[in-house]
C-alpha cells in the first residue's frame, strides 16, 4: 500500500467516524423525526459505499445491513417499539465503531470479536424489524425535504419534450404518427408507473388501445389530438399538485372547474425560486438607492433654481427702486410671481416625493432583510454537532476536554454555512490533537487538568467573526522553522523570517509538523483546505499563539454576500470595482512621496516604507480599451477623481496600489458572470452599474499574488468530469483515477453545489453523481440538471451503492446516460466516460 492508499484509508475512517457521530445524535433524540431517520440512513449508505470502494467488505456489509434497519424504521415507525429497538441500534452502532477502530490499527478484516457481537445485535433487530419493503419511486424520492419538487419538474422537462414532439408530428404521415404515439405512451406510462401516478398510467394505456384499434388515418390524427390534449391537462393538474383530478380517458376533457383558492394554506416555494426573489427584492434595493442618488441631484439643482429666483427678485428690485416709469415692469413683475409660484409648488412636490422615496426605501431595506433571513441559518446547526465529536475524541484518547461556545445563535447564509463546517471541524480537531496537552503534562504545568476548547462568534457590520481558541501548548514556531527547511524552504528567508509570518506557513499544502500519520493529523492535508474554503467566500483566517497558553484563529466571513459595498475605481481606461473590506485607505499622493529603491517603488505610509504597485501593469488585455460613463457617482460620492493610491491589506502587510481615479463607495448586488470566456484571473463575479455597465469584481490576492499562468497548458479543458459525491473519501478516490486517464476535475459535496459548478465551470463535459447526498438528492440534481436547457445535453452519469432495477429504471426515466455502482470498476467507468 502506497501513502497515497494509505491517507485515502484514514480519511475514510475519520469520516466514516462523522458518520456514526451523525447517527448516534439521531438515536438520542427522544423522539426520532421522519427527517433524521432520513440522515441517518443516509450516513450509513455513505458508510457502505465508501467501506466497499475501499474492500472493507465486513464494515460495507454490516453498514448495509444498519441502513436496512432505518428503511424498515421509517416505514413502520409507528407499530413500533422505539425504546425497543434503540438500544440495539446504538449497540449496532458501538460495534460498527469497533470495527472501524480495528481497521485503523492494521487495515485488515479479521476482528472476530466485533464481528460476532454485531452480528447478534442485527439478528435481534431483524427479528423484531423483519425485512425492509421494496422500494418504489414514491419512497426513494421521498428522501430528501424537496422531493415534492422533482415530480413536476419532470413534467415540465421530461414530459414537455414527449408534448413538444407529439405537436410536431400531428402533420406527420398516419402511420409514422401511429407508431410514435404508440411508443410515446408506453414510456410515458412507464413514468407515471415509477411515479405511482395511476391514473396517468391508465390514461397512457387508453391511448395505447385507442390507437391500436384504429381503422382509418382520420382516426390517428383526432386521437392523437386528443391524447395531445389529455396529456397537457394531466400536465397542467400535476404541476398544481391536483392528481386526483387527472382523466383517466384520452377522449377530449372539459375544461377543469375552477376551485376557490385556501389564502390560508401554506405555499411551498422552491429554494431556487426563494433565491430568484431575493435577487430582484437585492436589485430593488440597490435602484432604491439609485433613485436616491438622482433625487440628491434633484434637489442640489432646485436649491440652485431657488437660488437663481431669489438673485433675480433682488436685481428687479432695485431695479424698480430707480426706475421712474415703472409701467413697462409690471410684465416682468408678473413673470416673476409666477416662477415663484411654480418653485414653491415644485418645493412641495419635492418634500412629497422626498417622503416617499424614504418610505420605499425603508420598505425595499426590509424585504431585503426579510428574504435574506429566510436563506440564513443559526451557527448552531454545524456548532452543536461539534460537542459529541469531541466528547467521543476525549474518550477515544483519554484526553479530557470541555468545549465552550457562544454566539452560535448568530445567523449566515446556508452555503457559506456547509463551506466553513469543514473548515472549522479540521480546526477543532488540530486544536484538540496539537494544541491541548496529554492530562499528565498539564498537571505538571499546574493547569487544570480538563482542556478548554472555545468558539466565539461575533458580528461587525459587514463579517460574522469566528474565533477558536485553546489553552493548550501553543504553536512551536521553532518546530514550524525546522520542518520548512525540511521540506526545501530557503533557510536565509526562514532565518529572517518573523513568528507570524512563520505561522503562515501552516496553511501551505502538504505542511504538516507532526512526526507520524495517525486517524487525526501528520497527513500534510487540511490547513490549506482550511484558507482554501474560506477565501472562496471572500473571507480570511488568521492564526495567533503564545508558548504554554495556546493558540488563537479567527475566521472573517463576510455577512452578507448578496450586497455589499464596492469601490469603483478606474485604472488603464478601465471600470473596476474591489469590495470597501479589503481596502484601509484611499490616499492623494505626489512624486515626492514615492521612493525608488533596486528598482521598486514604495510609498510612504504610517511611518513606514509599503511597496507601491501600479494597477495598469496587470491589466493587459487584447482589445480597445471600452468605453465607459461614471455618471452612476456623483460628486458627493466621488472620493478622488485625480490619480491616487488604493492602501489594502494582505496577509497582515499594507500595500499601495496606484490608480487612475477612485469614483466612490457604493452598495452593489454582486453576480455570478455567465459567458462562454471565463473572467480573467484575478476576478470574481462582477456587478452592474444604473447605467447598465457589467463592470467585474476584483480579487486582490488573485489578481497581484496567484503565480504566472502564461505557460499553463489548456490542452485537457474539452475533458473536464465534475464529480458530485458528499464523501470526500469517494471523490479522491474517483478524482485520483480521472487523473491518471487524463481528465481535469471539479468536486462538488451536493447537488447544489453542482449546479453552482455547472453555472461557473463551462468546460464540464461529463458528470458522475451519487444519489444519496444531502440538500439536494443525485435524483433531484438529474431532474434539475435536465430542466435548464445549458446543461440537459451533458451526459450524467449516477454512481451508488443501490443495485435495485427500481433506484435503475428510475434514473434512466429522468435523463442519466449510464448507471454504476459502487465499488466501481476503473476499466468499466473510463469505457462509459469515452462513449
Amino acid at each position: 500500500m502506497d501513502d497515497k492508499e494509505r491517507e485515502i484509508q484514514l480519511q475514510f475512517i475519520e469520516e466514516a467516524n462523522n458518520h456514526l457521530n451523525t447517527i448516534e445524535v439521531v438515536l438520542s433524540e427522544p423522539q426520532i423525526s421522519i427527517h433524521n431517520i432520513n440522515n441517518a440512513m443516509r450516513a450509513a449508505h455513505s458508510i457502505k459505499g465508501g467501506a466497499g470502494m475501499l474492500s472493507f467488505g465486513v464494515l460495507s456489509q454490516y453498514a448495509h445491513q444498519l441502513e436496512d434497519a432505518f428503511k424498515v424504521l421509517k416505514t413502520k415507525k409507528q407499530n413500533l417499539d422505539i425504546d425497543e429497538i434503540q438500544p440495539l441500534l446504538l449497540a449496532s452502532v458501538d460495534g460498527l465503531r469497533q470495527i472501524l477502530s480495528h481497521y485503523t490499527s492494521n487495515f485488515s478484516n479479521n476482528n472476530h470479536a466485533s464481528i460476532e457481537k454485531i452480528s447478534d445485535c442485527f439478528d435481534k433487530l431483524h427479528e423484531i424489524l423483519g425485512e425492509a419493503n421494496p422500494e418504489d419511486a414514491s419512497t426513494i424520492l421521498a428522501t430528501e425535504e424537496n422531493s415534492q419538487e422533482i415530480i413536476p419538474l419532470i413534467f415540465q422537462t421530461q414530459v414537455e419534450d414527449y408534448l413538444q414532439q407529439l405537436e410536431s408530428l400531428i402533420h406527420q404521415e398516419p402511420e409514422t404518427l401511429r407508431e410514435e404515439l404508440v411508443t410515446m405512451a408506453g414510456e410515458l406510462g412507464g413514468l407515471g408507473y415509477m411515479l405511482q401516478i395511476e391514473s396517468f398510467t391508465q390514461l397512457c394505456e387508453s391511448v395505447i388501445n385507442s390507437i391500436s384499434n384504429a381503422q382509418t388515418d382520420h382516426e390517428v390524427i383526432e386521437i392523437s389530438k386528443s391524447a395531445l390534449q389529455a396529456w397537457r391537462q394531466s400536465q397542467t393538474l400535476i404541476l398544481k399538485n391536483q392528481l386526483n383530478s387527472i382523466p383517466t380517458d384520452h377522449t377530449p376533457p372539459t375544461p377543469p372547474t375552477s376551485t376557490t383558492t385556501n389564502t390560508t394554506s401554506p405555499i411551498r416555494i422552491g429554494a431556487k425560486q426563494l433565491e430568484v426573489t431575493n435577487d430582484l427584492s437585492s436589485e430593488l434595493t440597490i435602484q432604491c438607492q439609485t433613485l436616491k442618488i438622482k433625487l440628491e441631484n434633484l434637489n442640489e439643482q432646485f436649491g440652485n433654481l431657488k437660488y437663481c429666483s431669489n438673485n433675480i427678485d433682488l436685481e428687479y428690485r432695485e431695479f424698480s427702486s430707480n426706475t421712474i416709469n415703472k409701467v413697462h415692469l409690471k410684465p416682468l413683475q408678473s413673470q416673476i410671481f409666477k416662477l415663484q409660484e411654480i418653485i414653491n409648488d415644485i418645493n412641495f412636490k419635492l418634500i412629497d416625493f422626498n417622503q416617499t422615496n424614504s418610505i420605499l426605501n425603508r420598505t425595499a431595506q426590509n424585504l431585503q432583510n426579510s428574504l435574506t433571513q429566510i436563506l440564513m441559518r443559526p451557527l448552531t446547526d454545524i456548532l452543536e454537532r461539534f460537542k459529541r465529536a469531541l466528547h467521543d475524541l476525549s474518550i477515544e484518547y483519554n484526553k479530557p476536554v470541555q468545549l465552550k461556545i457562544t454566539g452560535a445563535e448568530t445567523l449566515i447564509e446556508r452555503s457559506i454555512l456547509d463551506t466553513i463546517q469543514e473548515p472549522l471541524l479540521h480546526i477543532l480537531r488540530n486544536a484538540f490533537d496539537h494544541g491541548i496537552e496529554d492530562r499528565q503534562t498539564r498537571i505538571n504545568r499546574g493547569k487544570p487538568e480538563q482542556g478548554l476548547i472555545e468558539i466565539s462568534v461575533t458580528t461587525t457590520q459587514n463579517n460574522i467573526i469566528i474565533v477558536v481558541r485553546d489553552d493548550g501548548n501553543g504553536i512551536s514556531t521553532e518546530k514550524v522553522r525546522k520542518r520548512a527547511e525540511e521540506i526545501g524552504f530557503d533557510r536565509t528567508l526562514l532565518a529572517q523570517a518573523t513568528d507570524d509570518e512563520l505561522l503562515l506557513l501552516i496553511f501551505e499544502a502538504g505542511f504538516s509538523t507532526s512526526d507520524e500519520v495517525t486517524a487525526l493529523s501528520g497527513r500534510g492535508v487540511g490547513m490549506d483546505v482550511v484558507r482554501s474554503n474560506i477565501k472562496q467566500i471572500d473571507g480570511d483566517v488568521k492564526v495567533s499563539t503564545q508558548s504554554g497558553k495556546g493558540t488563537q484563529f479567527t475566521l472573517t466571513i463576510p455577512f452578507n454576500v448578496l450586497i455589499f459595498k464596492v469601490l469603483f475605481i478606474e485604472s488603464n481606461s478601465m471600470l473596476l470595482a474591489c469590495p470597501t473590506s479589503t481596502t484601509r485607505e484611499v490616499l492623494s499622493f505626489t512624486p515626492s512621496d514615492i521612493l525608488l529603491v533596486a528598482g521598486q517603488e514604495y510609498l510612504h505610509y504610517q511611518n513606514s516604507n509599503i511597496p507601491l504597485i501600479n494597477l495598469a501593469d496587470y491589466l493587459h488585455f487584447h482589445c480597445n480599451h471600452p468605453s465607459w460613463r461614471h455618471d452612476h457617482v456623483t460628486a458627493k460620492t466621488a472620493t478622488k477623481s485625480a490619480p491616487c493610491v488604493l492602501i489594502v491589506e494582505y496577509q497582515q502587510q499594507n500595500i499601495a496600489i496606484k490608480l487612475d481615479h477612485c469614483w466612490g463607495e457604493l452598495e452593489a448586488i454582486i453576480r455570478s458572470f455567465e459567458s462562454n470566456i471565463a473572467l480573467p484571473t484575478g476576478f470574481t463575479n462582477c456587478t452592474i452599474t444604473n447605467n447598465g455597465q457589467v463592470v467585474p469584481i476584483i480579487n486582490w490576492e488573485k489578481l497581484l499574488f496567484s503565480p504566472p499562468t502564461q505557460n499553463q497548458t489548456i490542452k485537457n479543458e474539452d475533458k473536464t468530469i465534475l464529480i458530485i459525491d458528499d464523501s470526500t473519501n469517494i471523490r479522491q478516490l474517483l478524482t485520483r483515477t480521472l487523473q491518471k486517464a487524463g481528465y481535469q476535475v471539479e468536486e462538488a459535496s451536493d447537488g447544489l453545489q453542482g449546479l453552482e459548478k455547472l453555472q461557473t465551470a463551462l468546460s464540464i463535459k461529463a458528470i458522475i453523481c451519487d444519489i444519496d447526498m444531502p440538500n439536494l438528492d443525485g435524483f433531484g440534481f438529474l431532474a434539475k440538471a435536465k430542466a435548464q436547457p445549458n446543461f440537459k445535453h451533458i451526459p450524467i452519469i449516477l454512481l451508488t451503492s443501490h443495485t435495485g432495477n427500481r433506484y435503475r429504471n428510475l434514473a434512466f426515466q429522468l435523463g442519466a446516460k449510464a448507471y454504476l455502482c459502487k465499488p466501481y470498476n476503473e476499466y468499466e467507468l473510463l469505457k462509459v466516460l469515452n462513449e
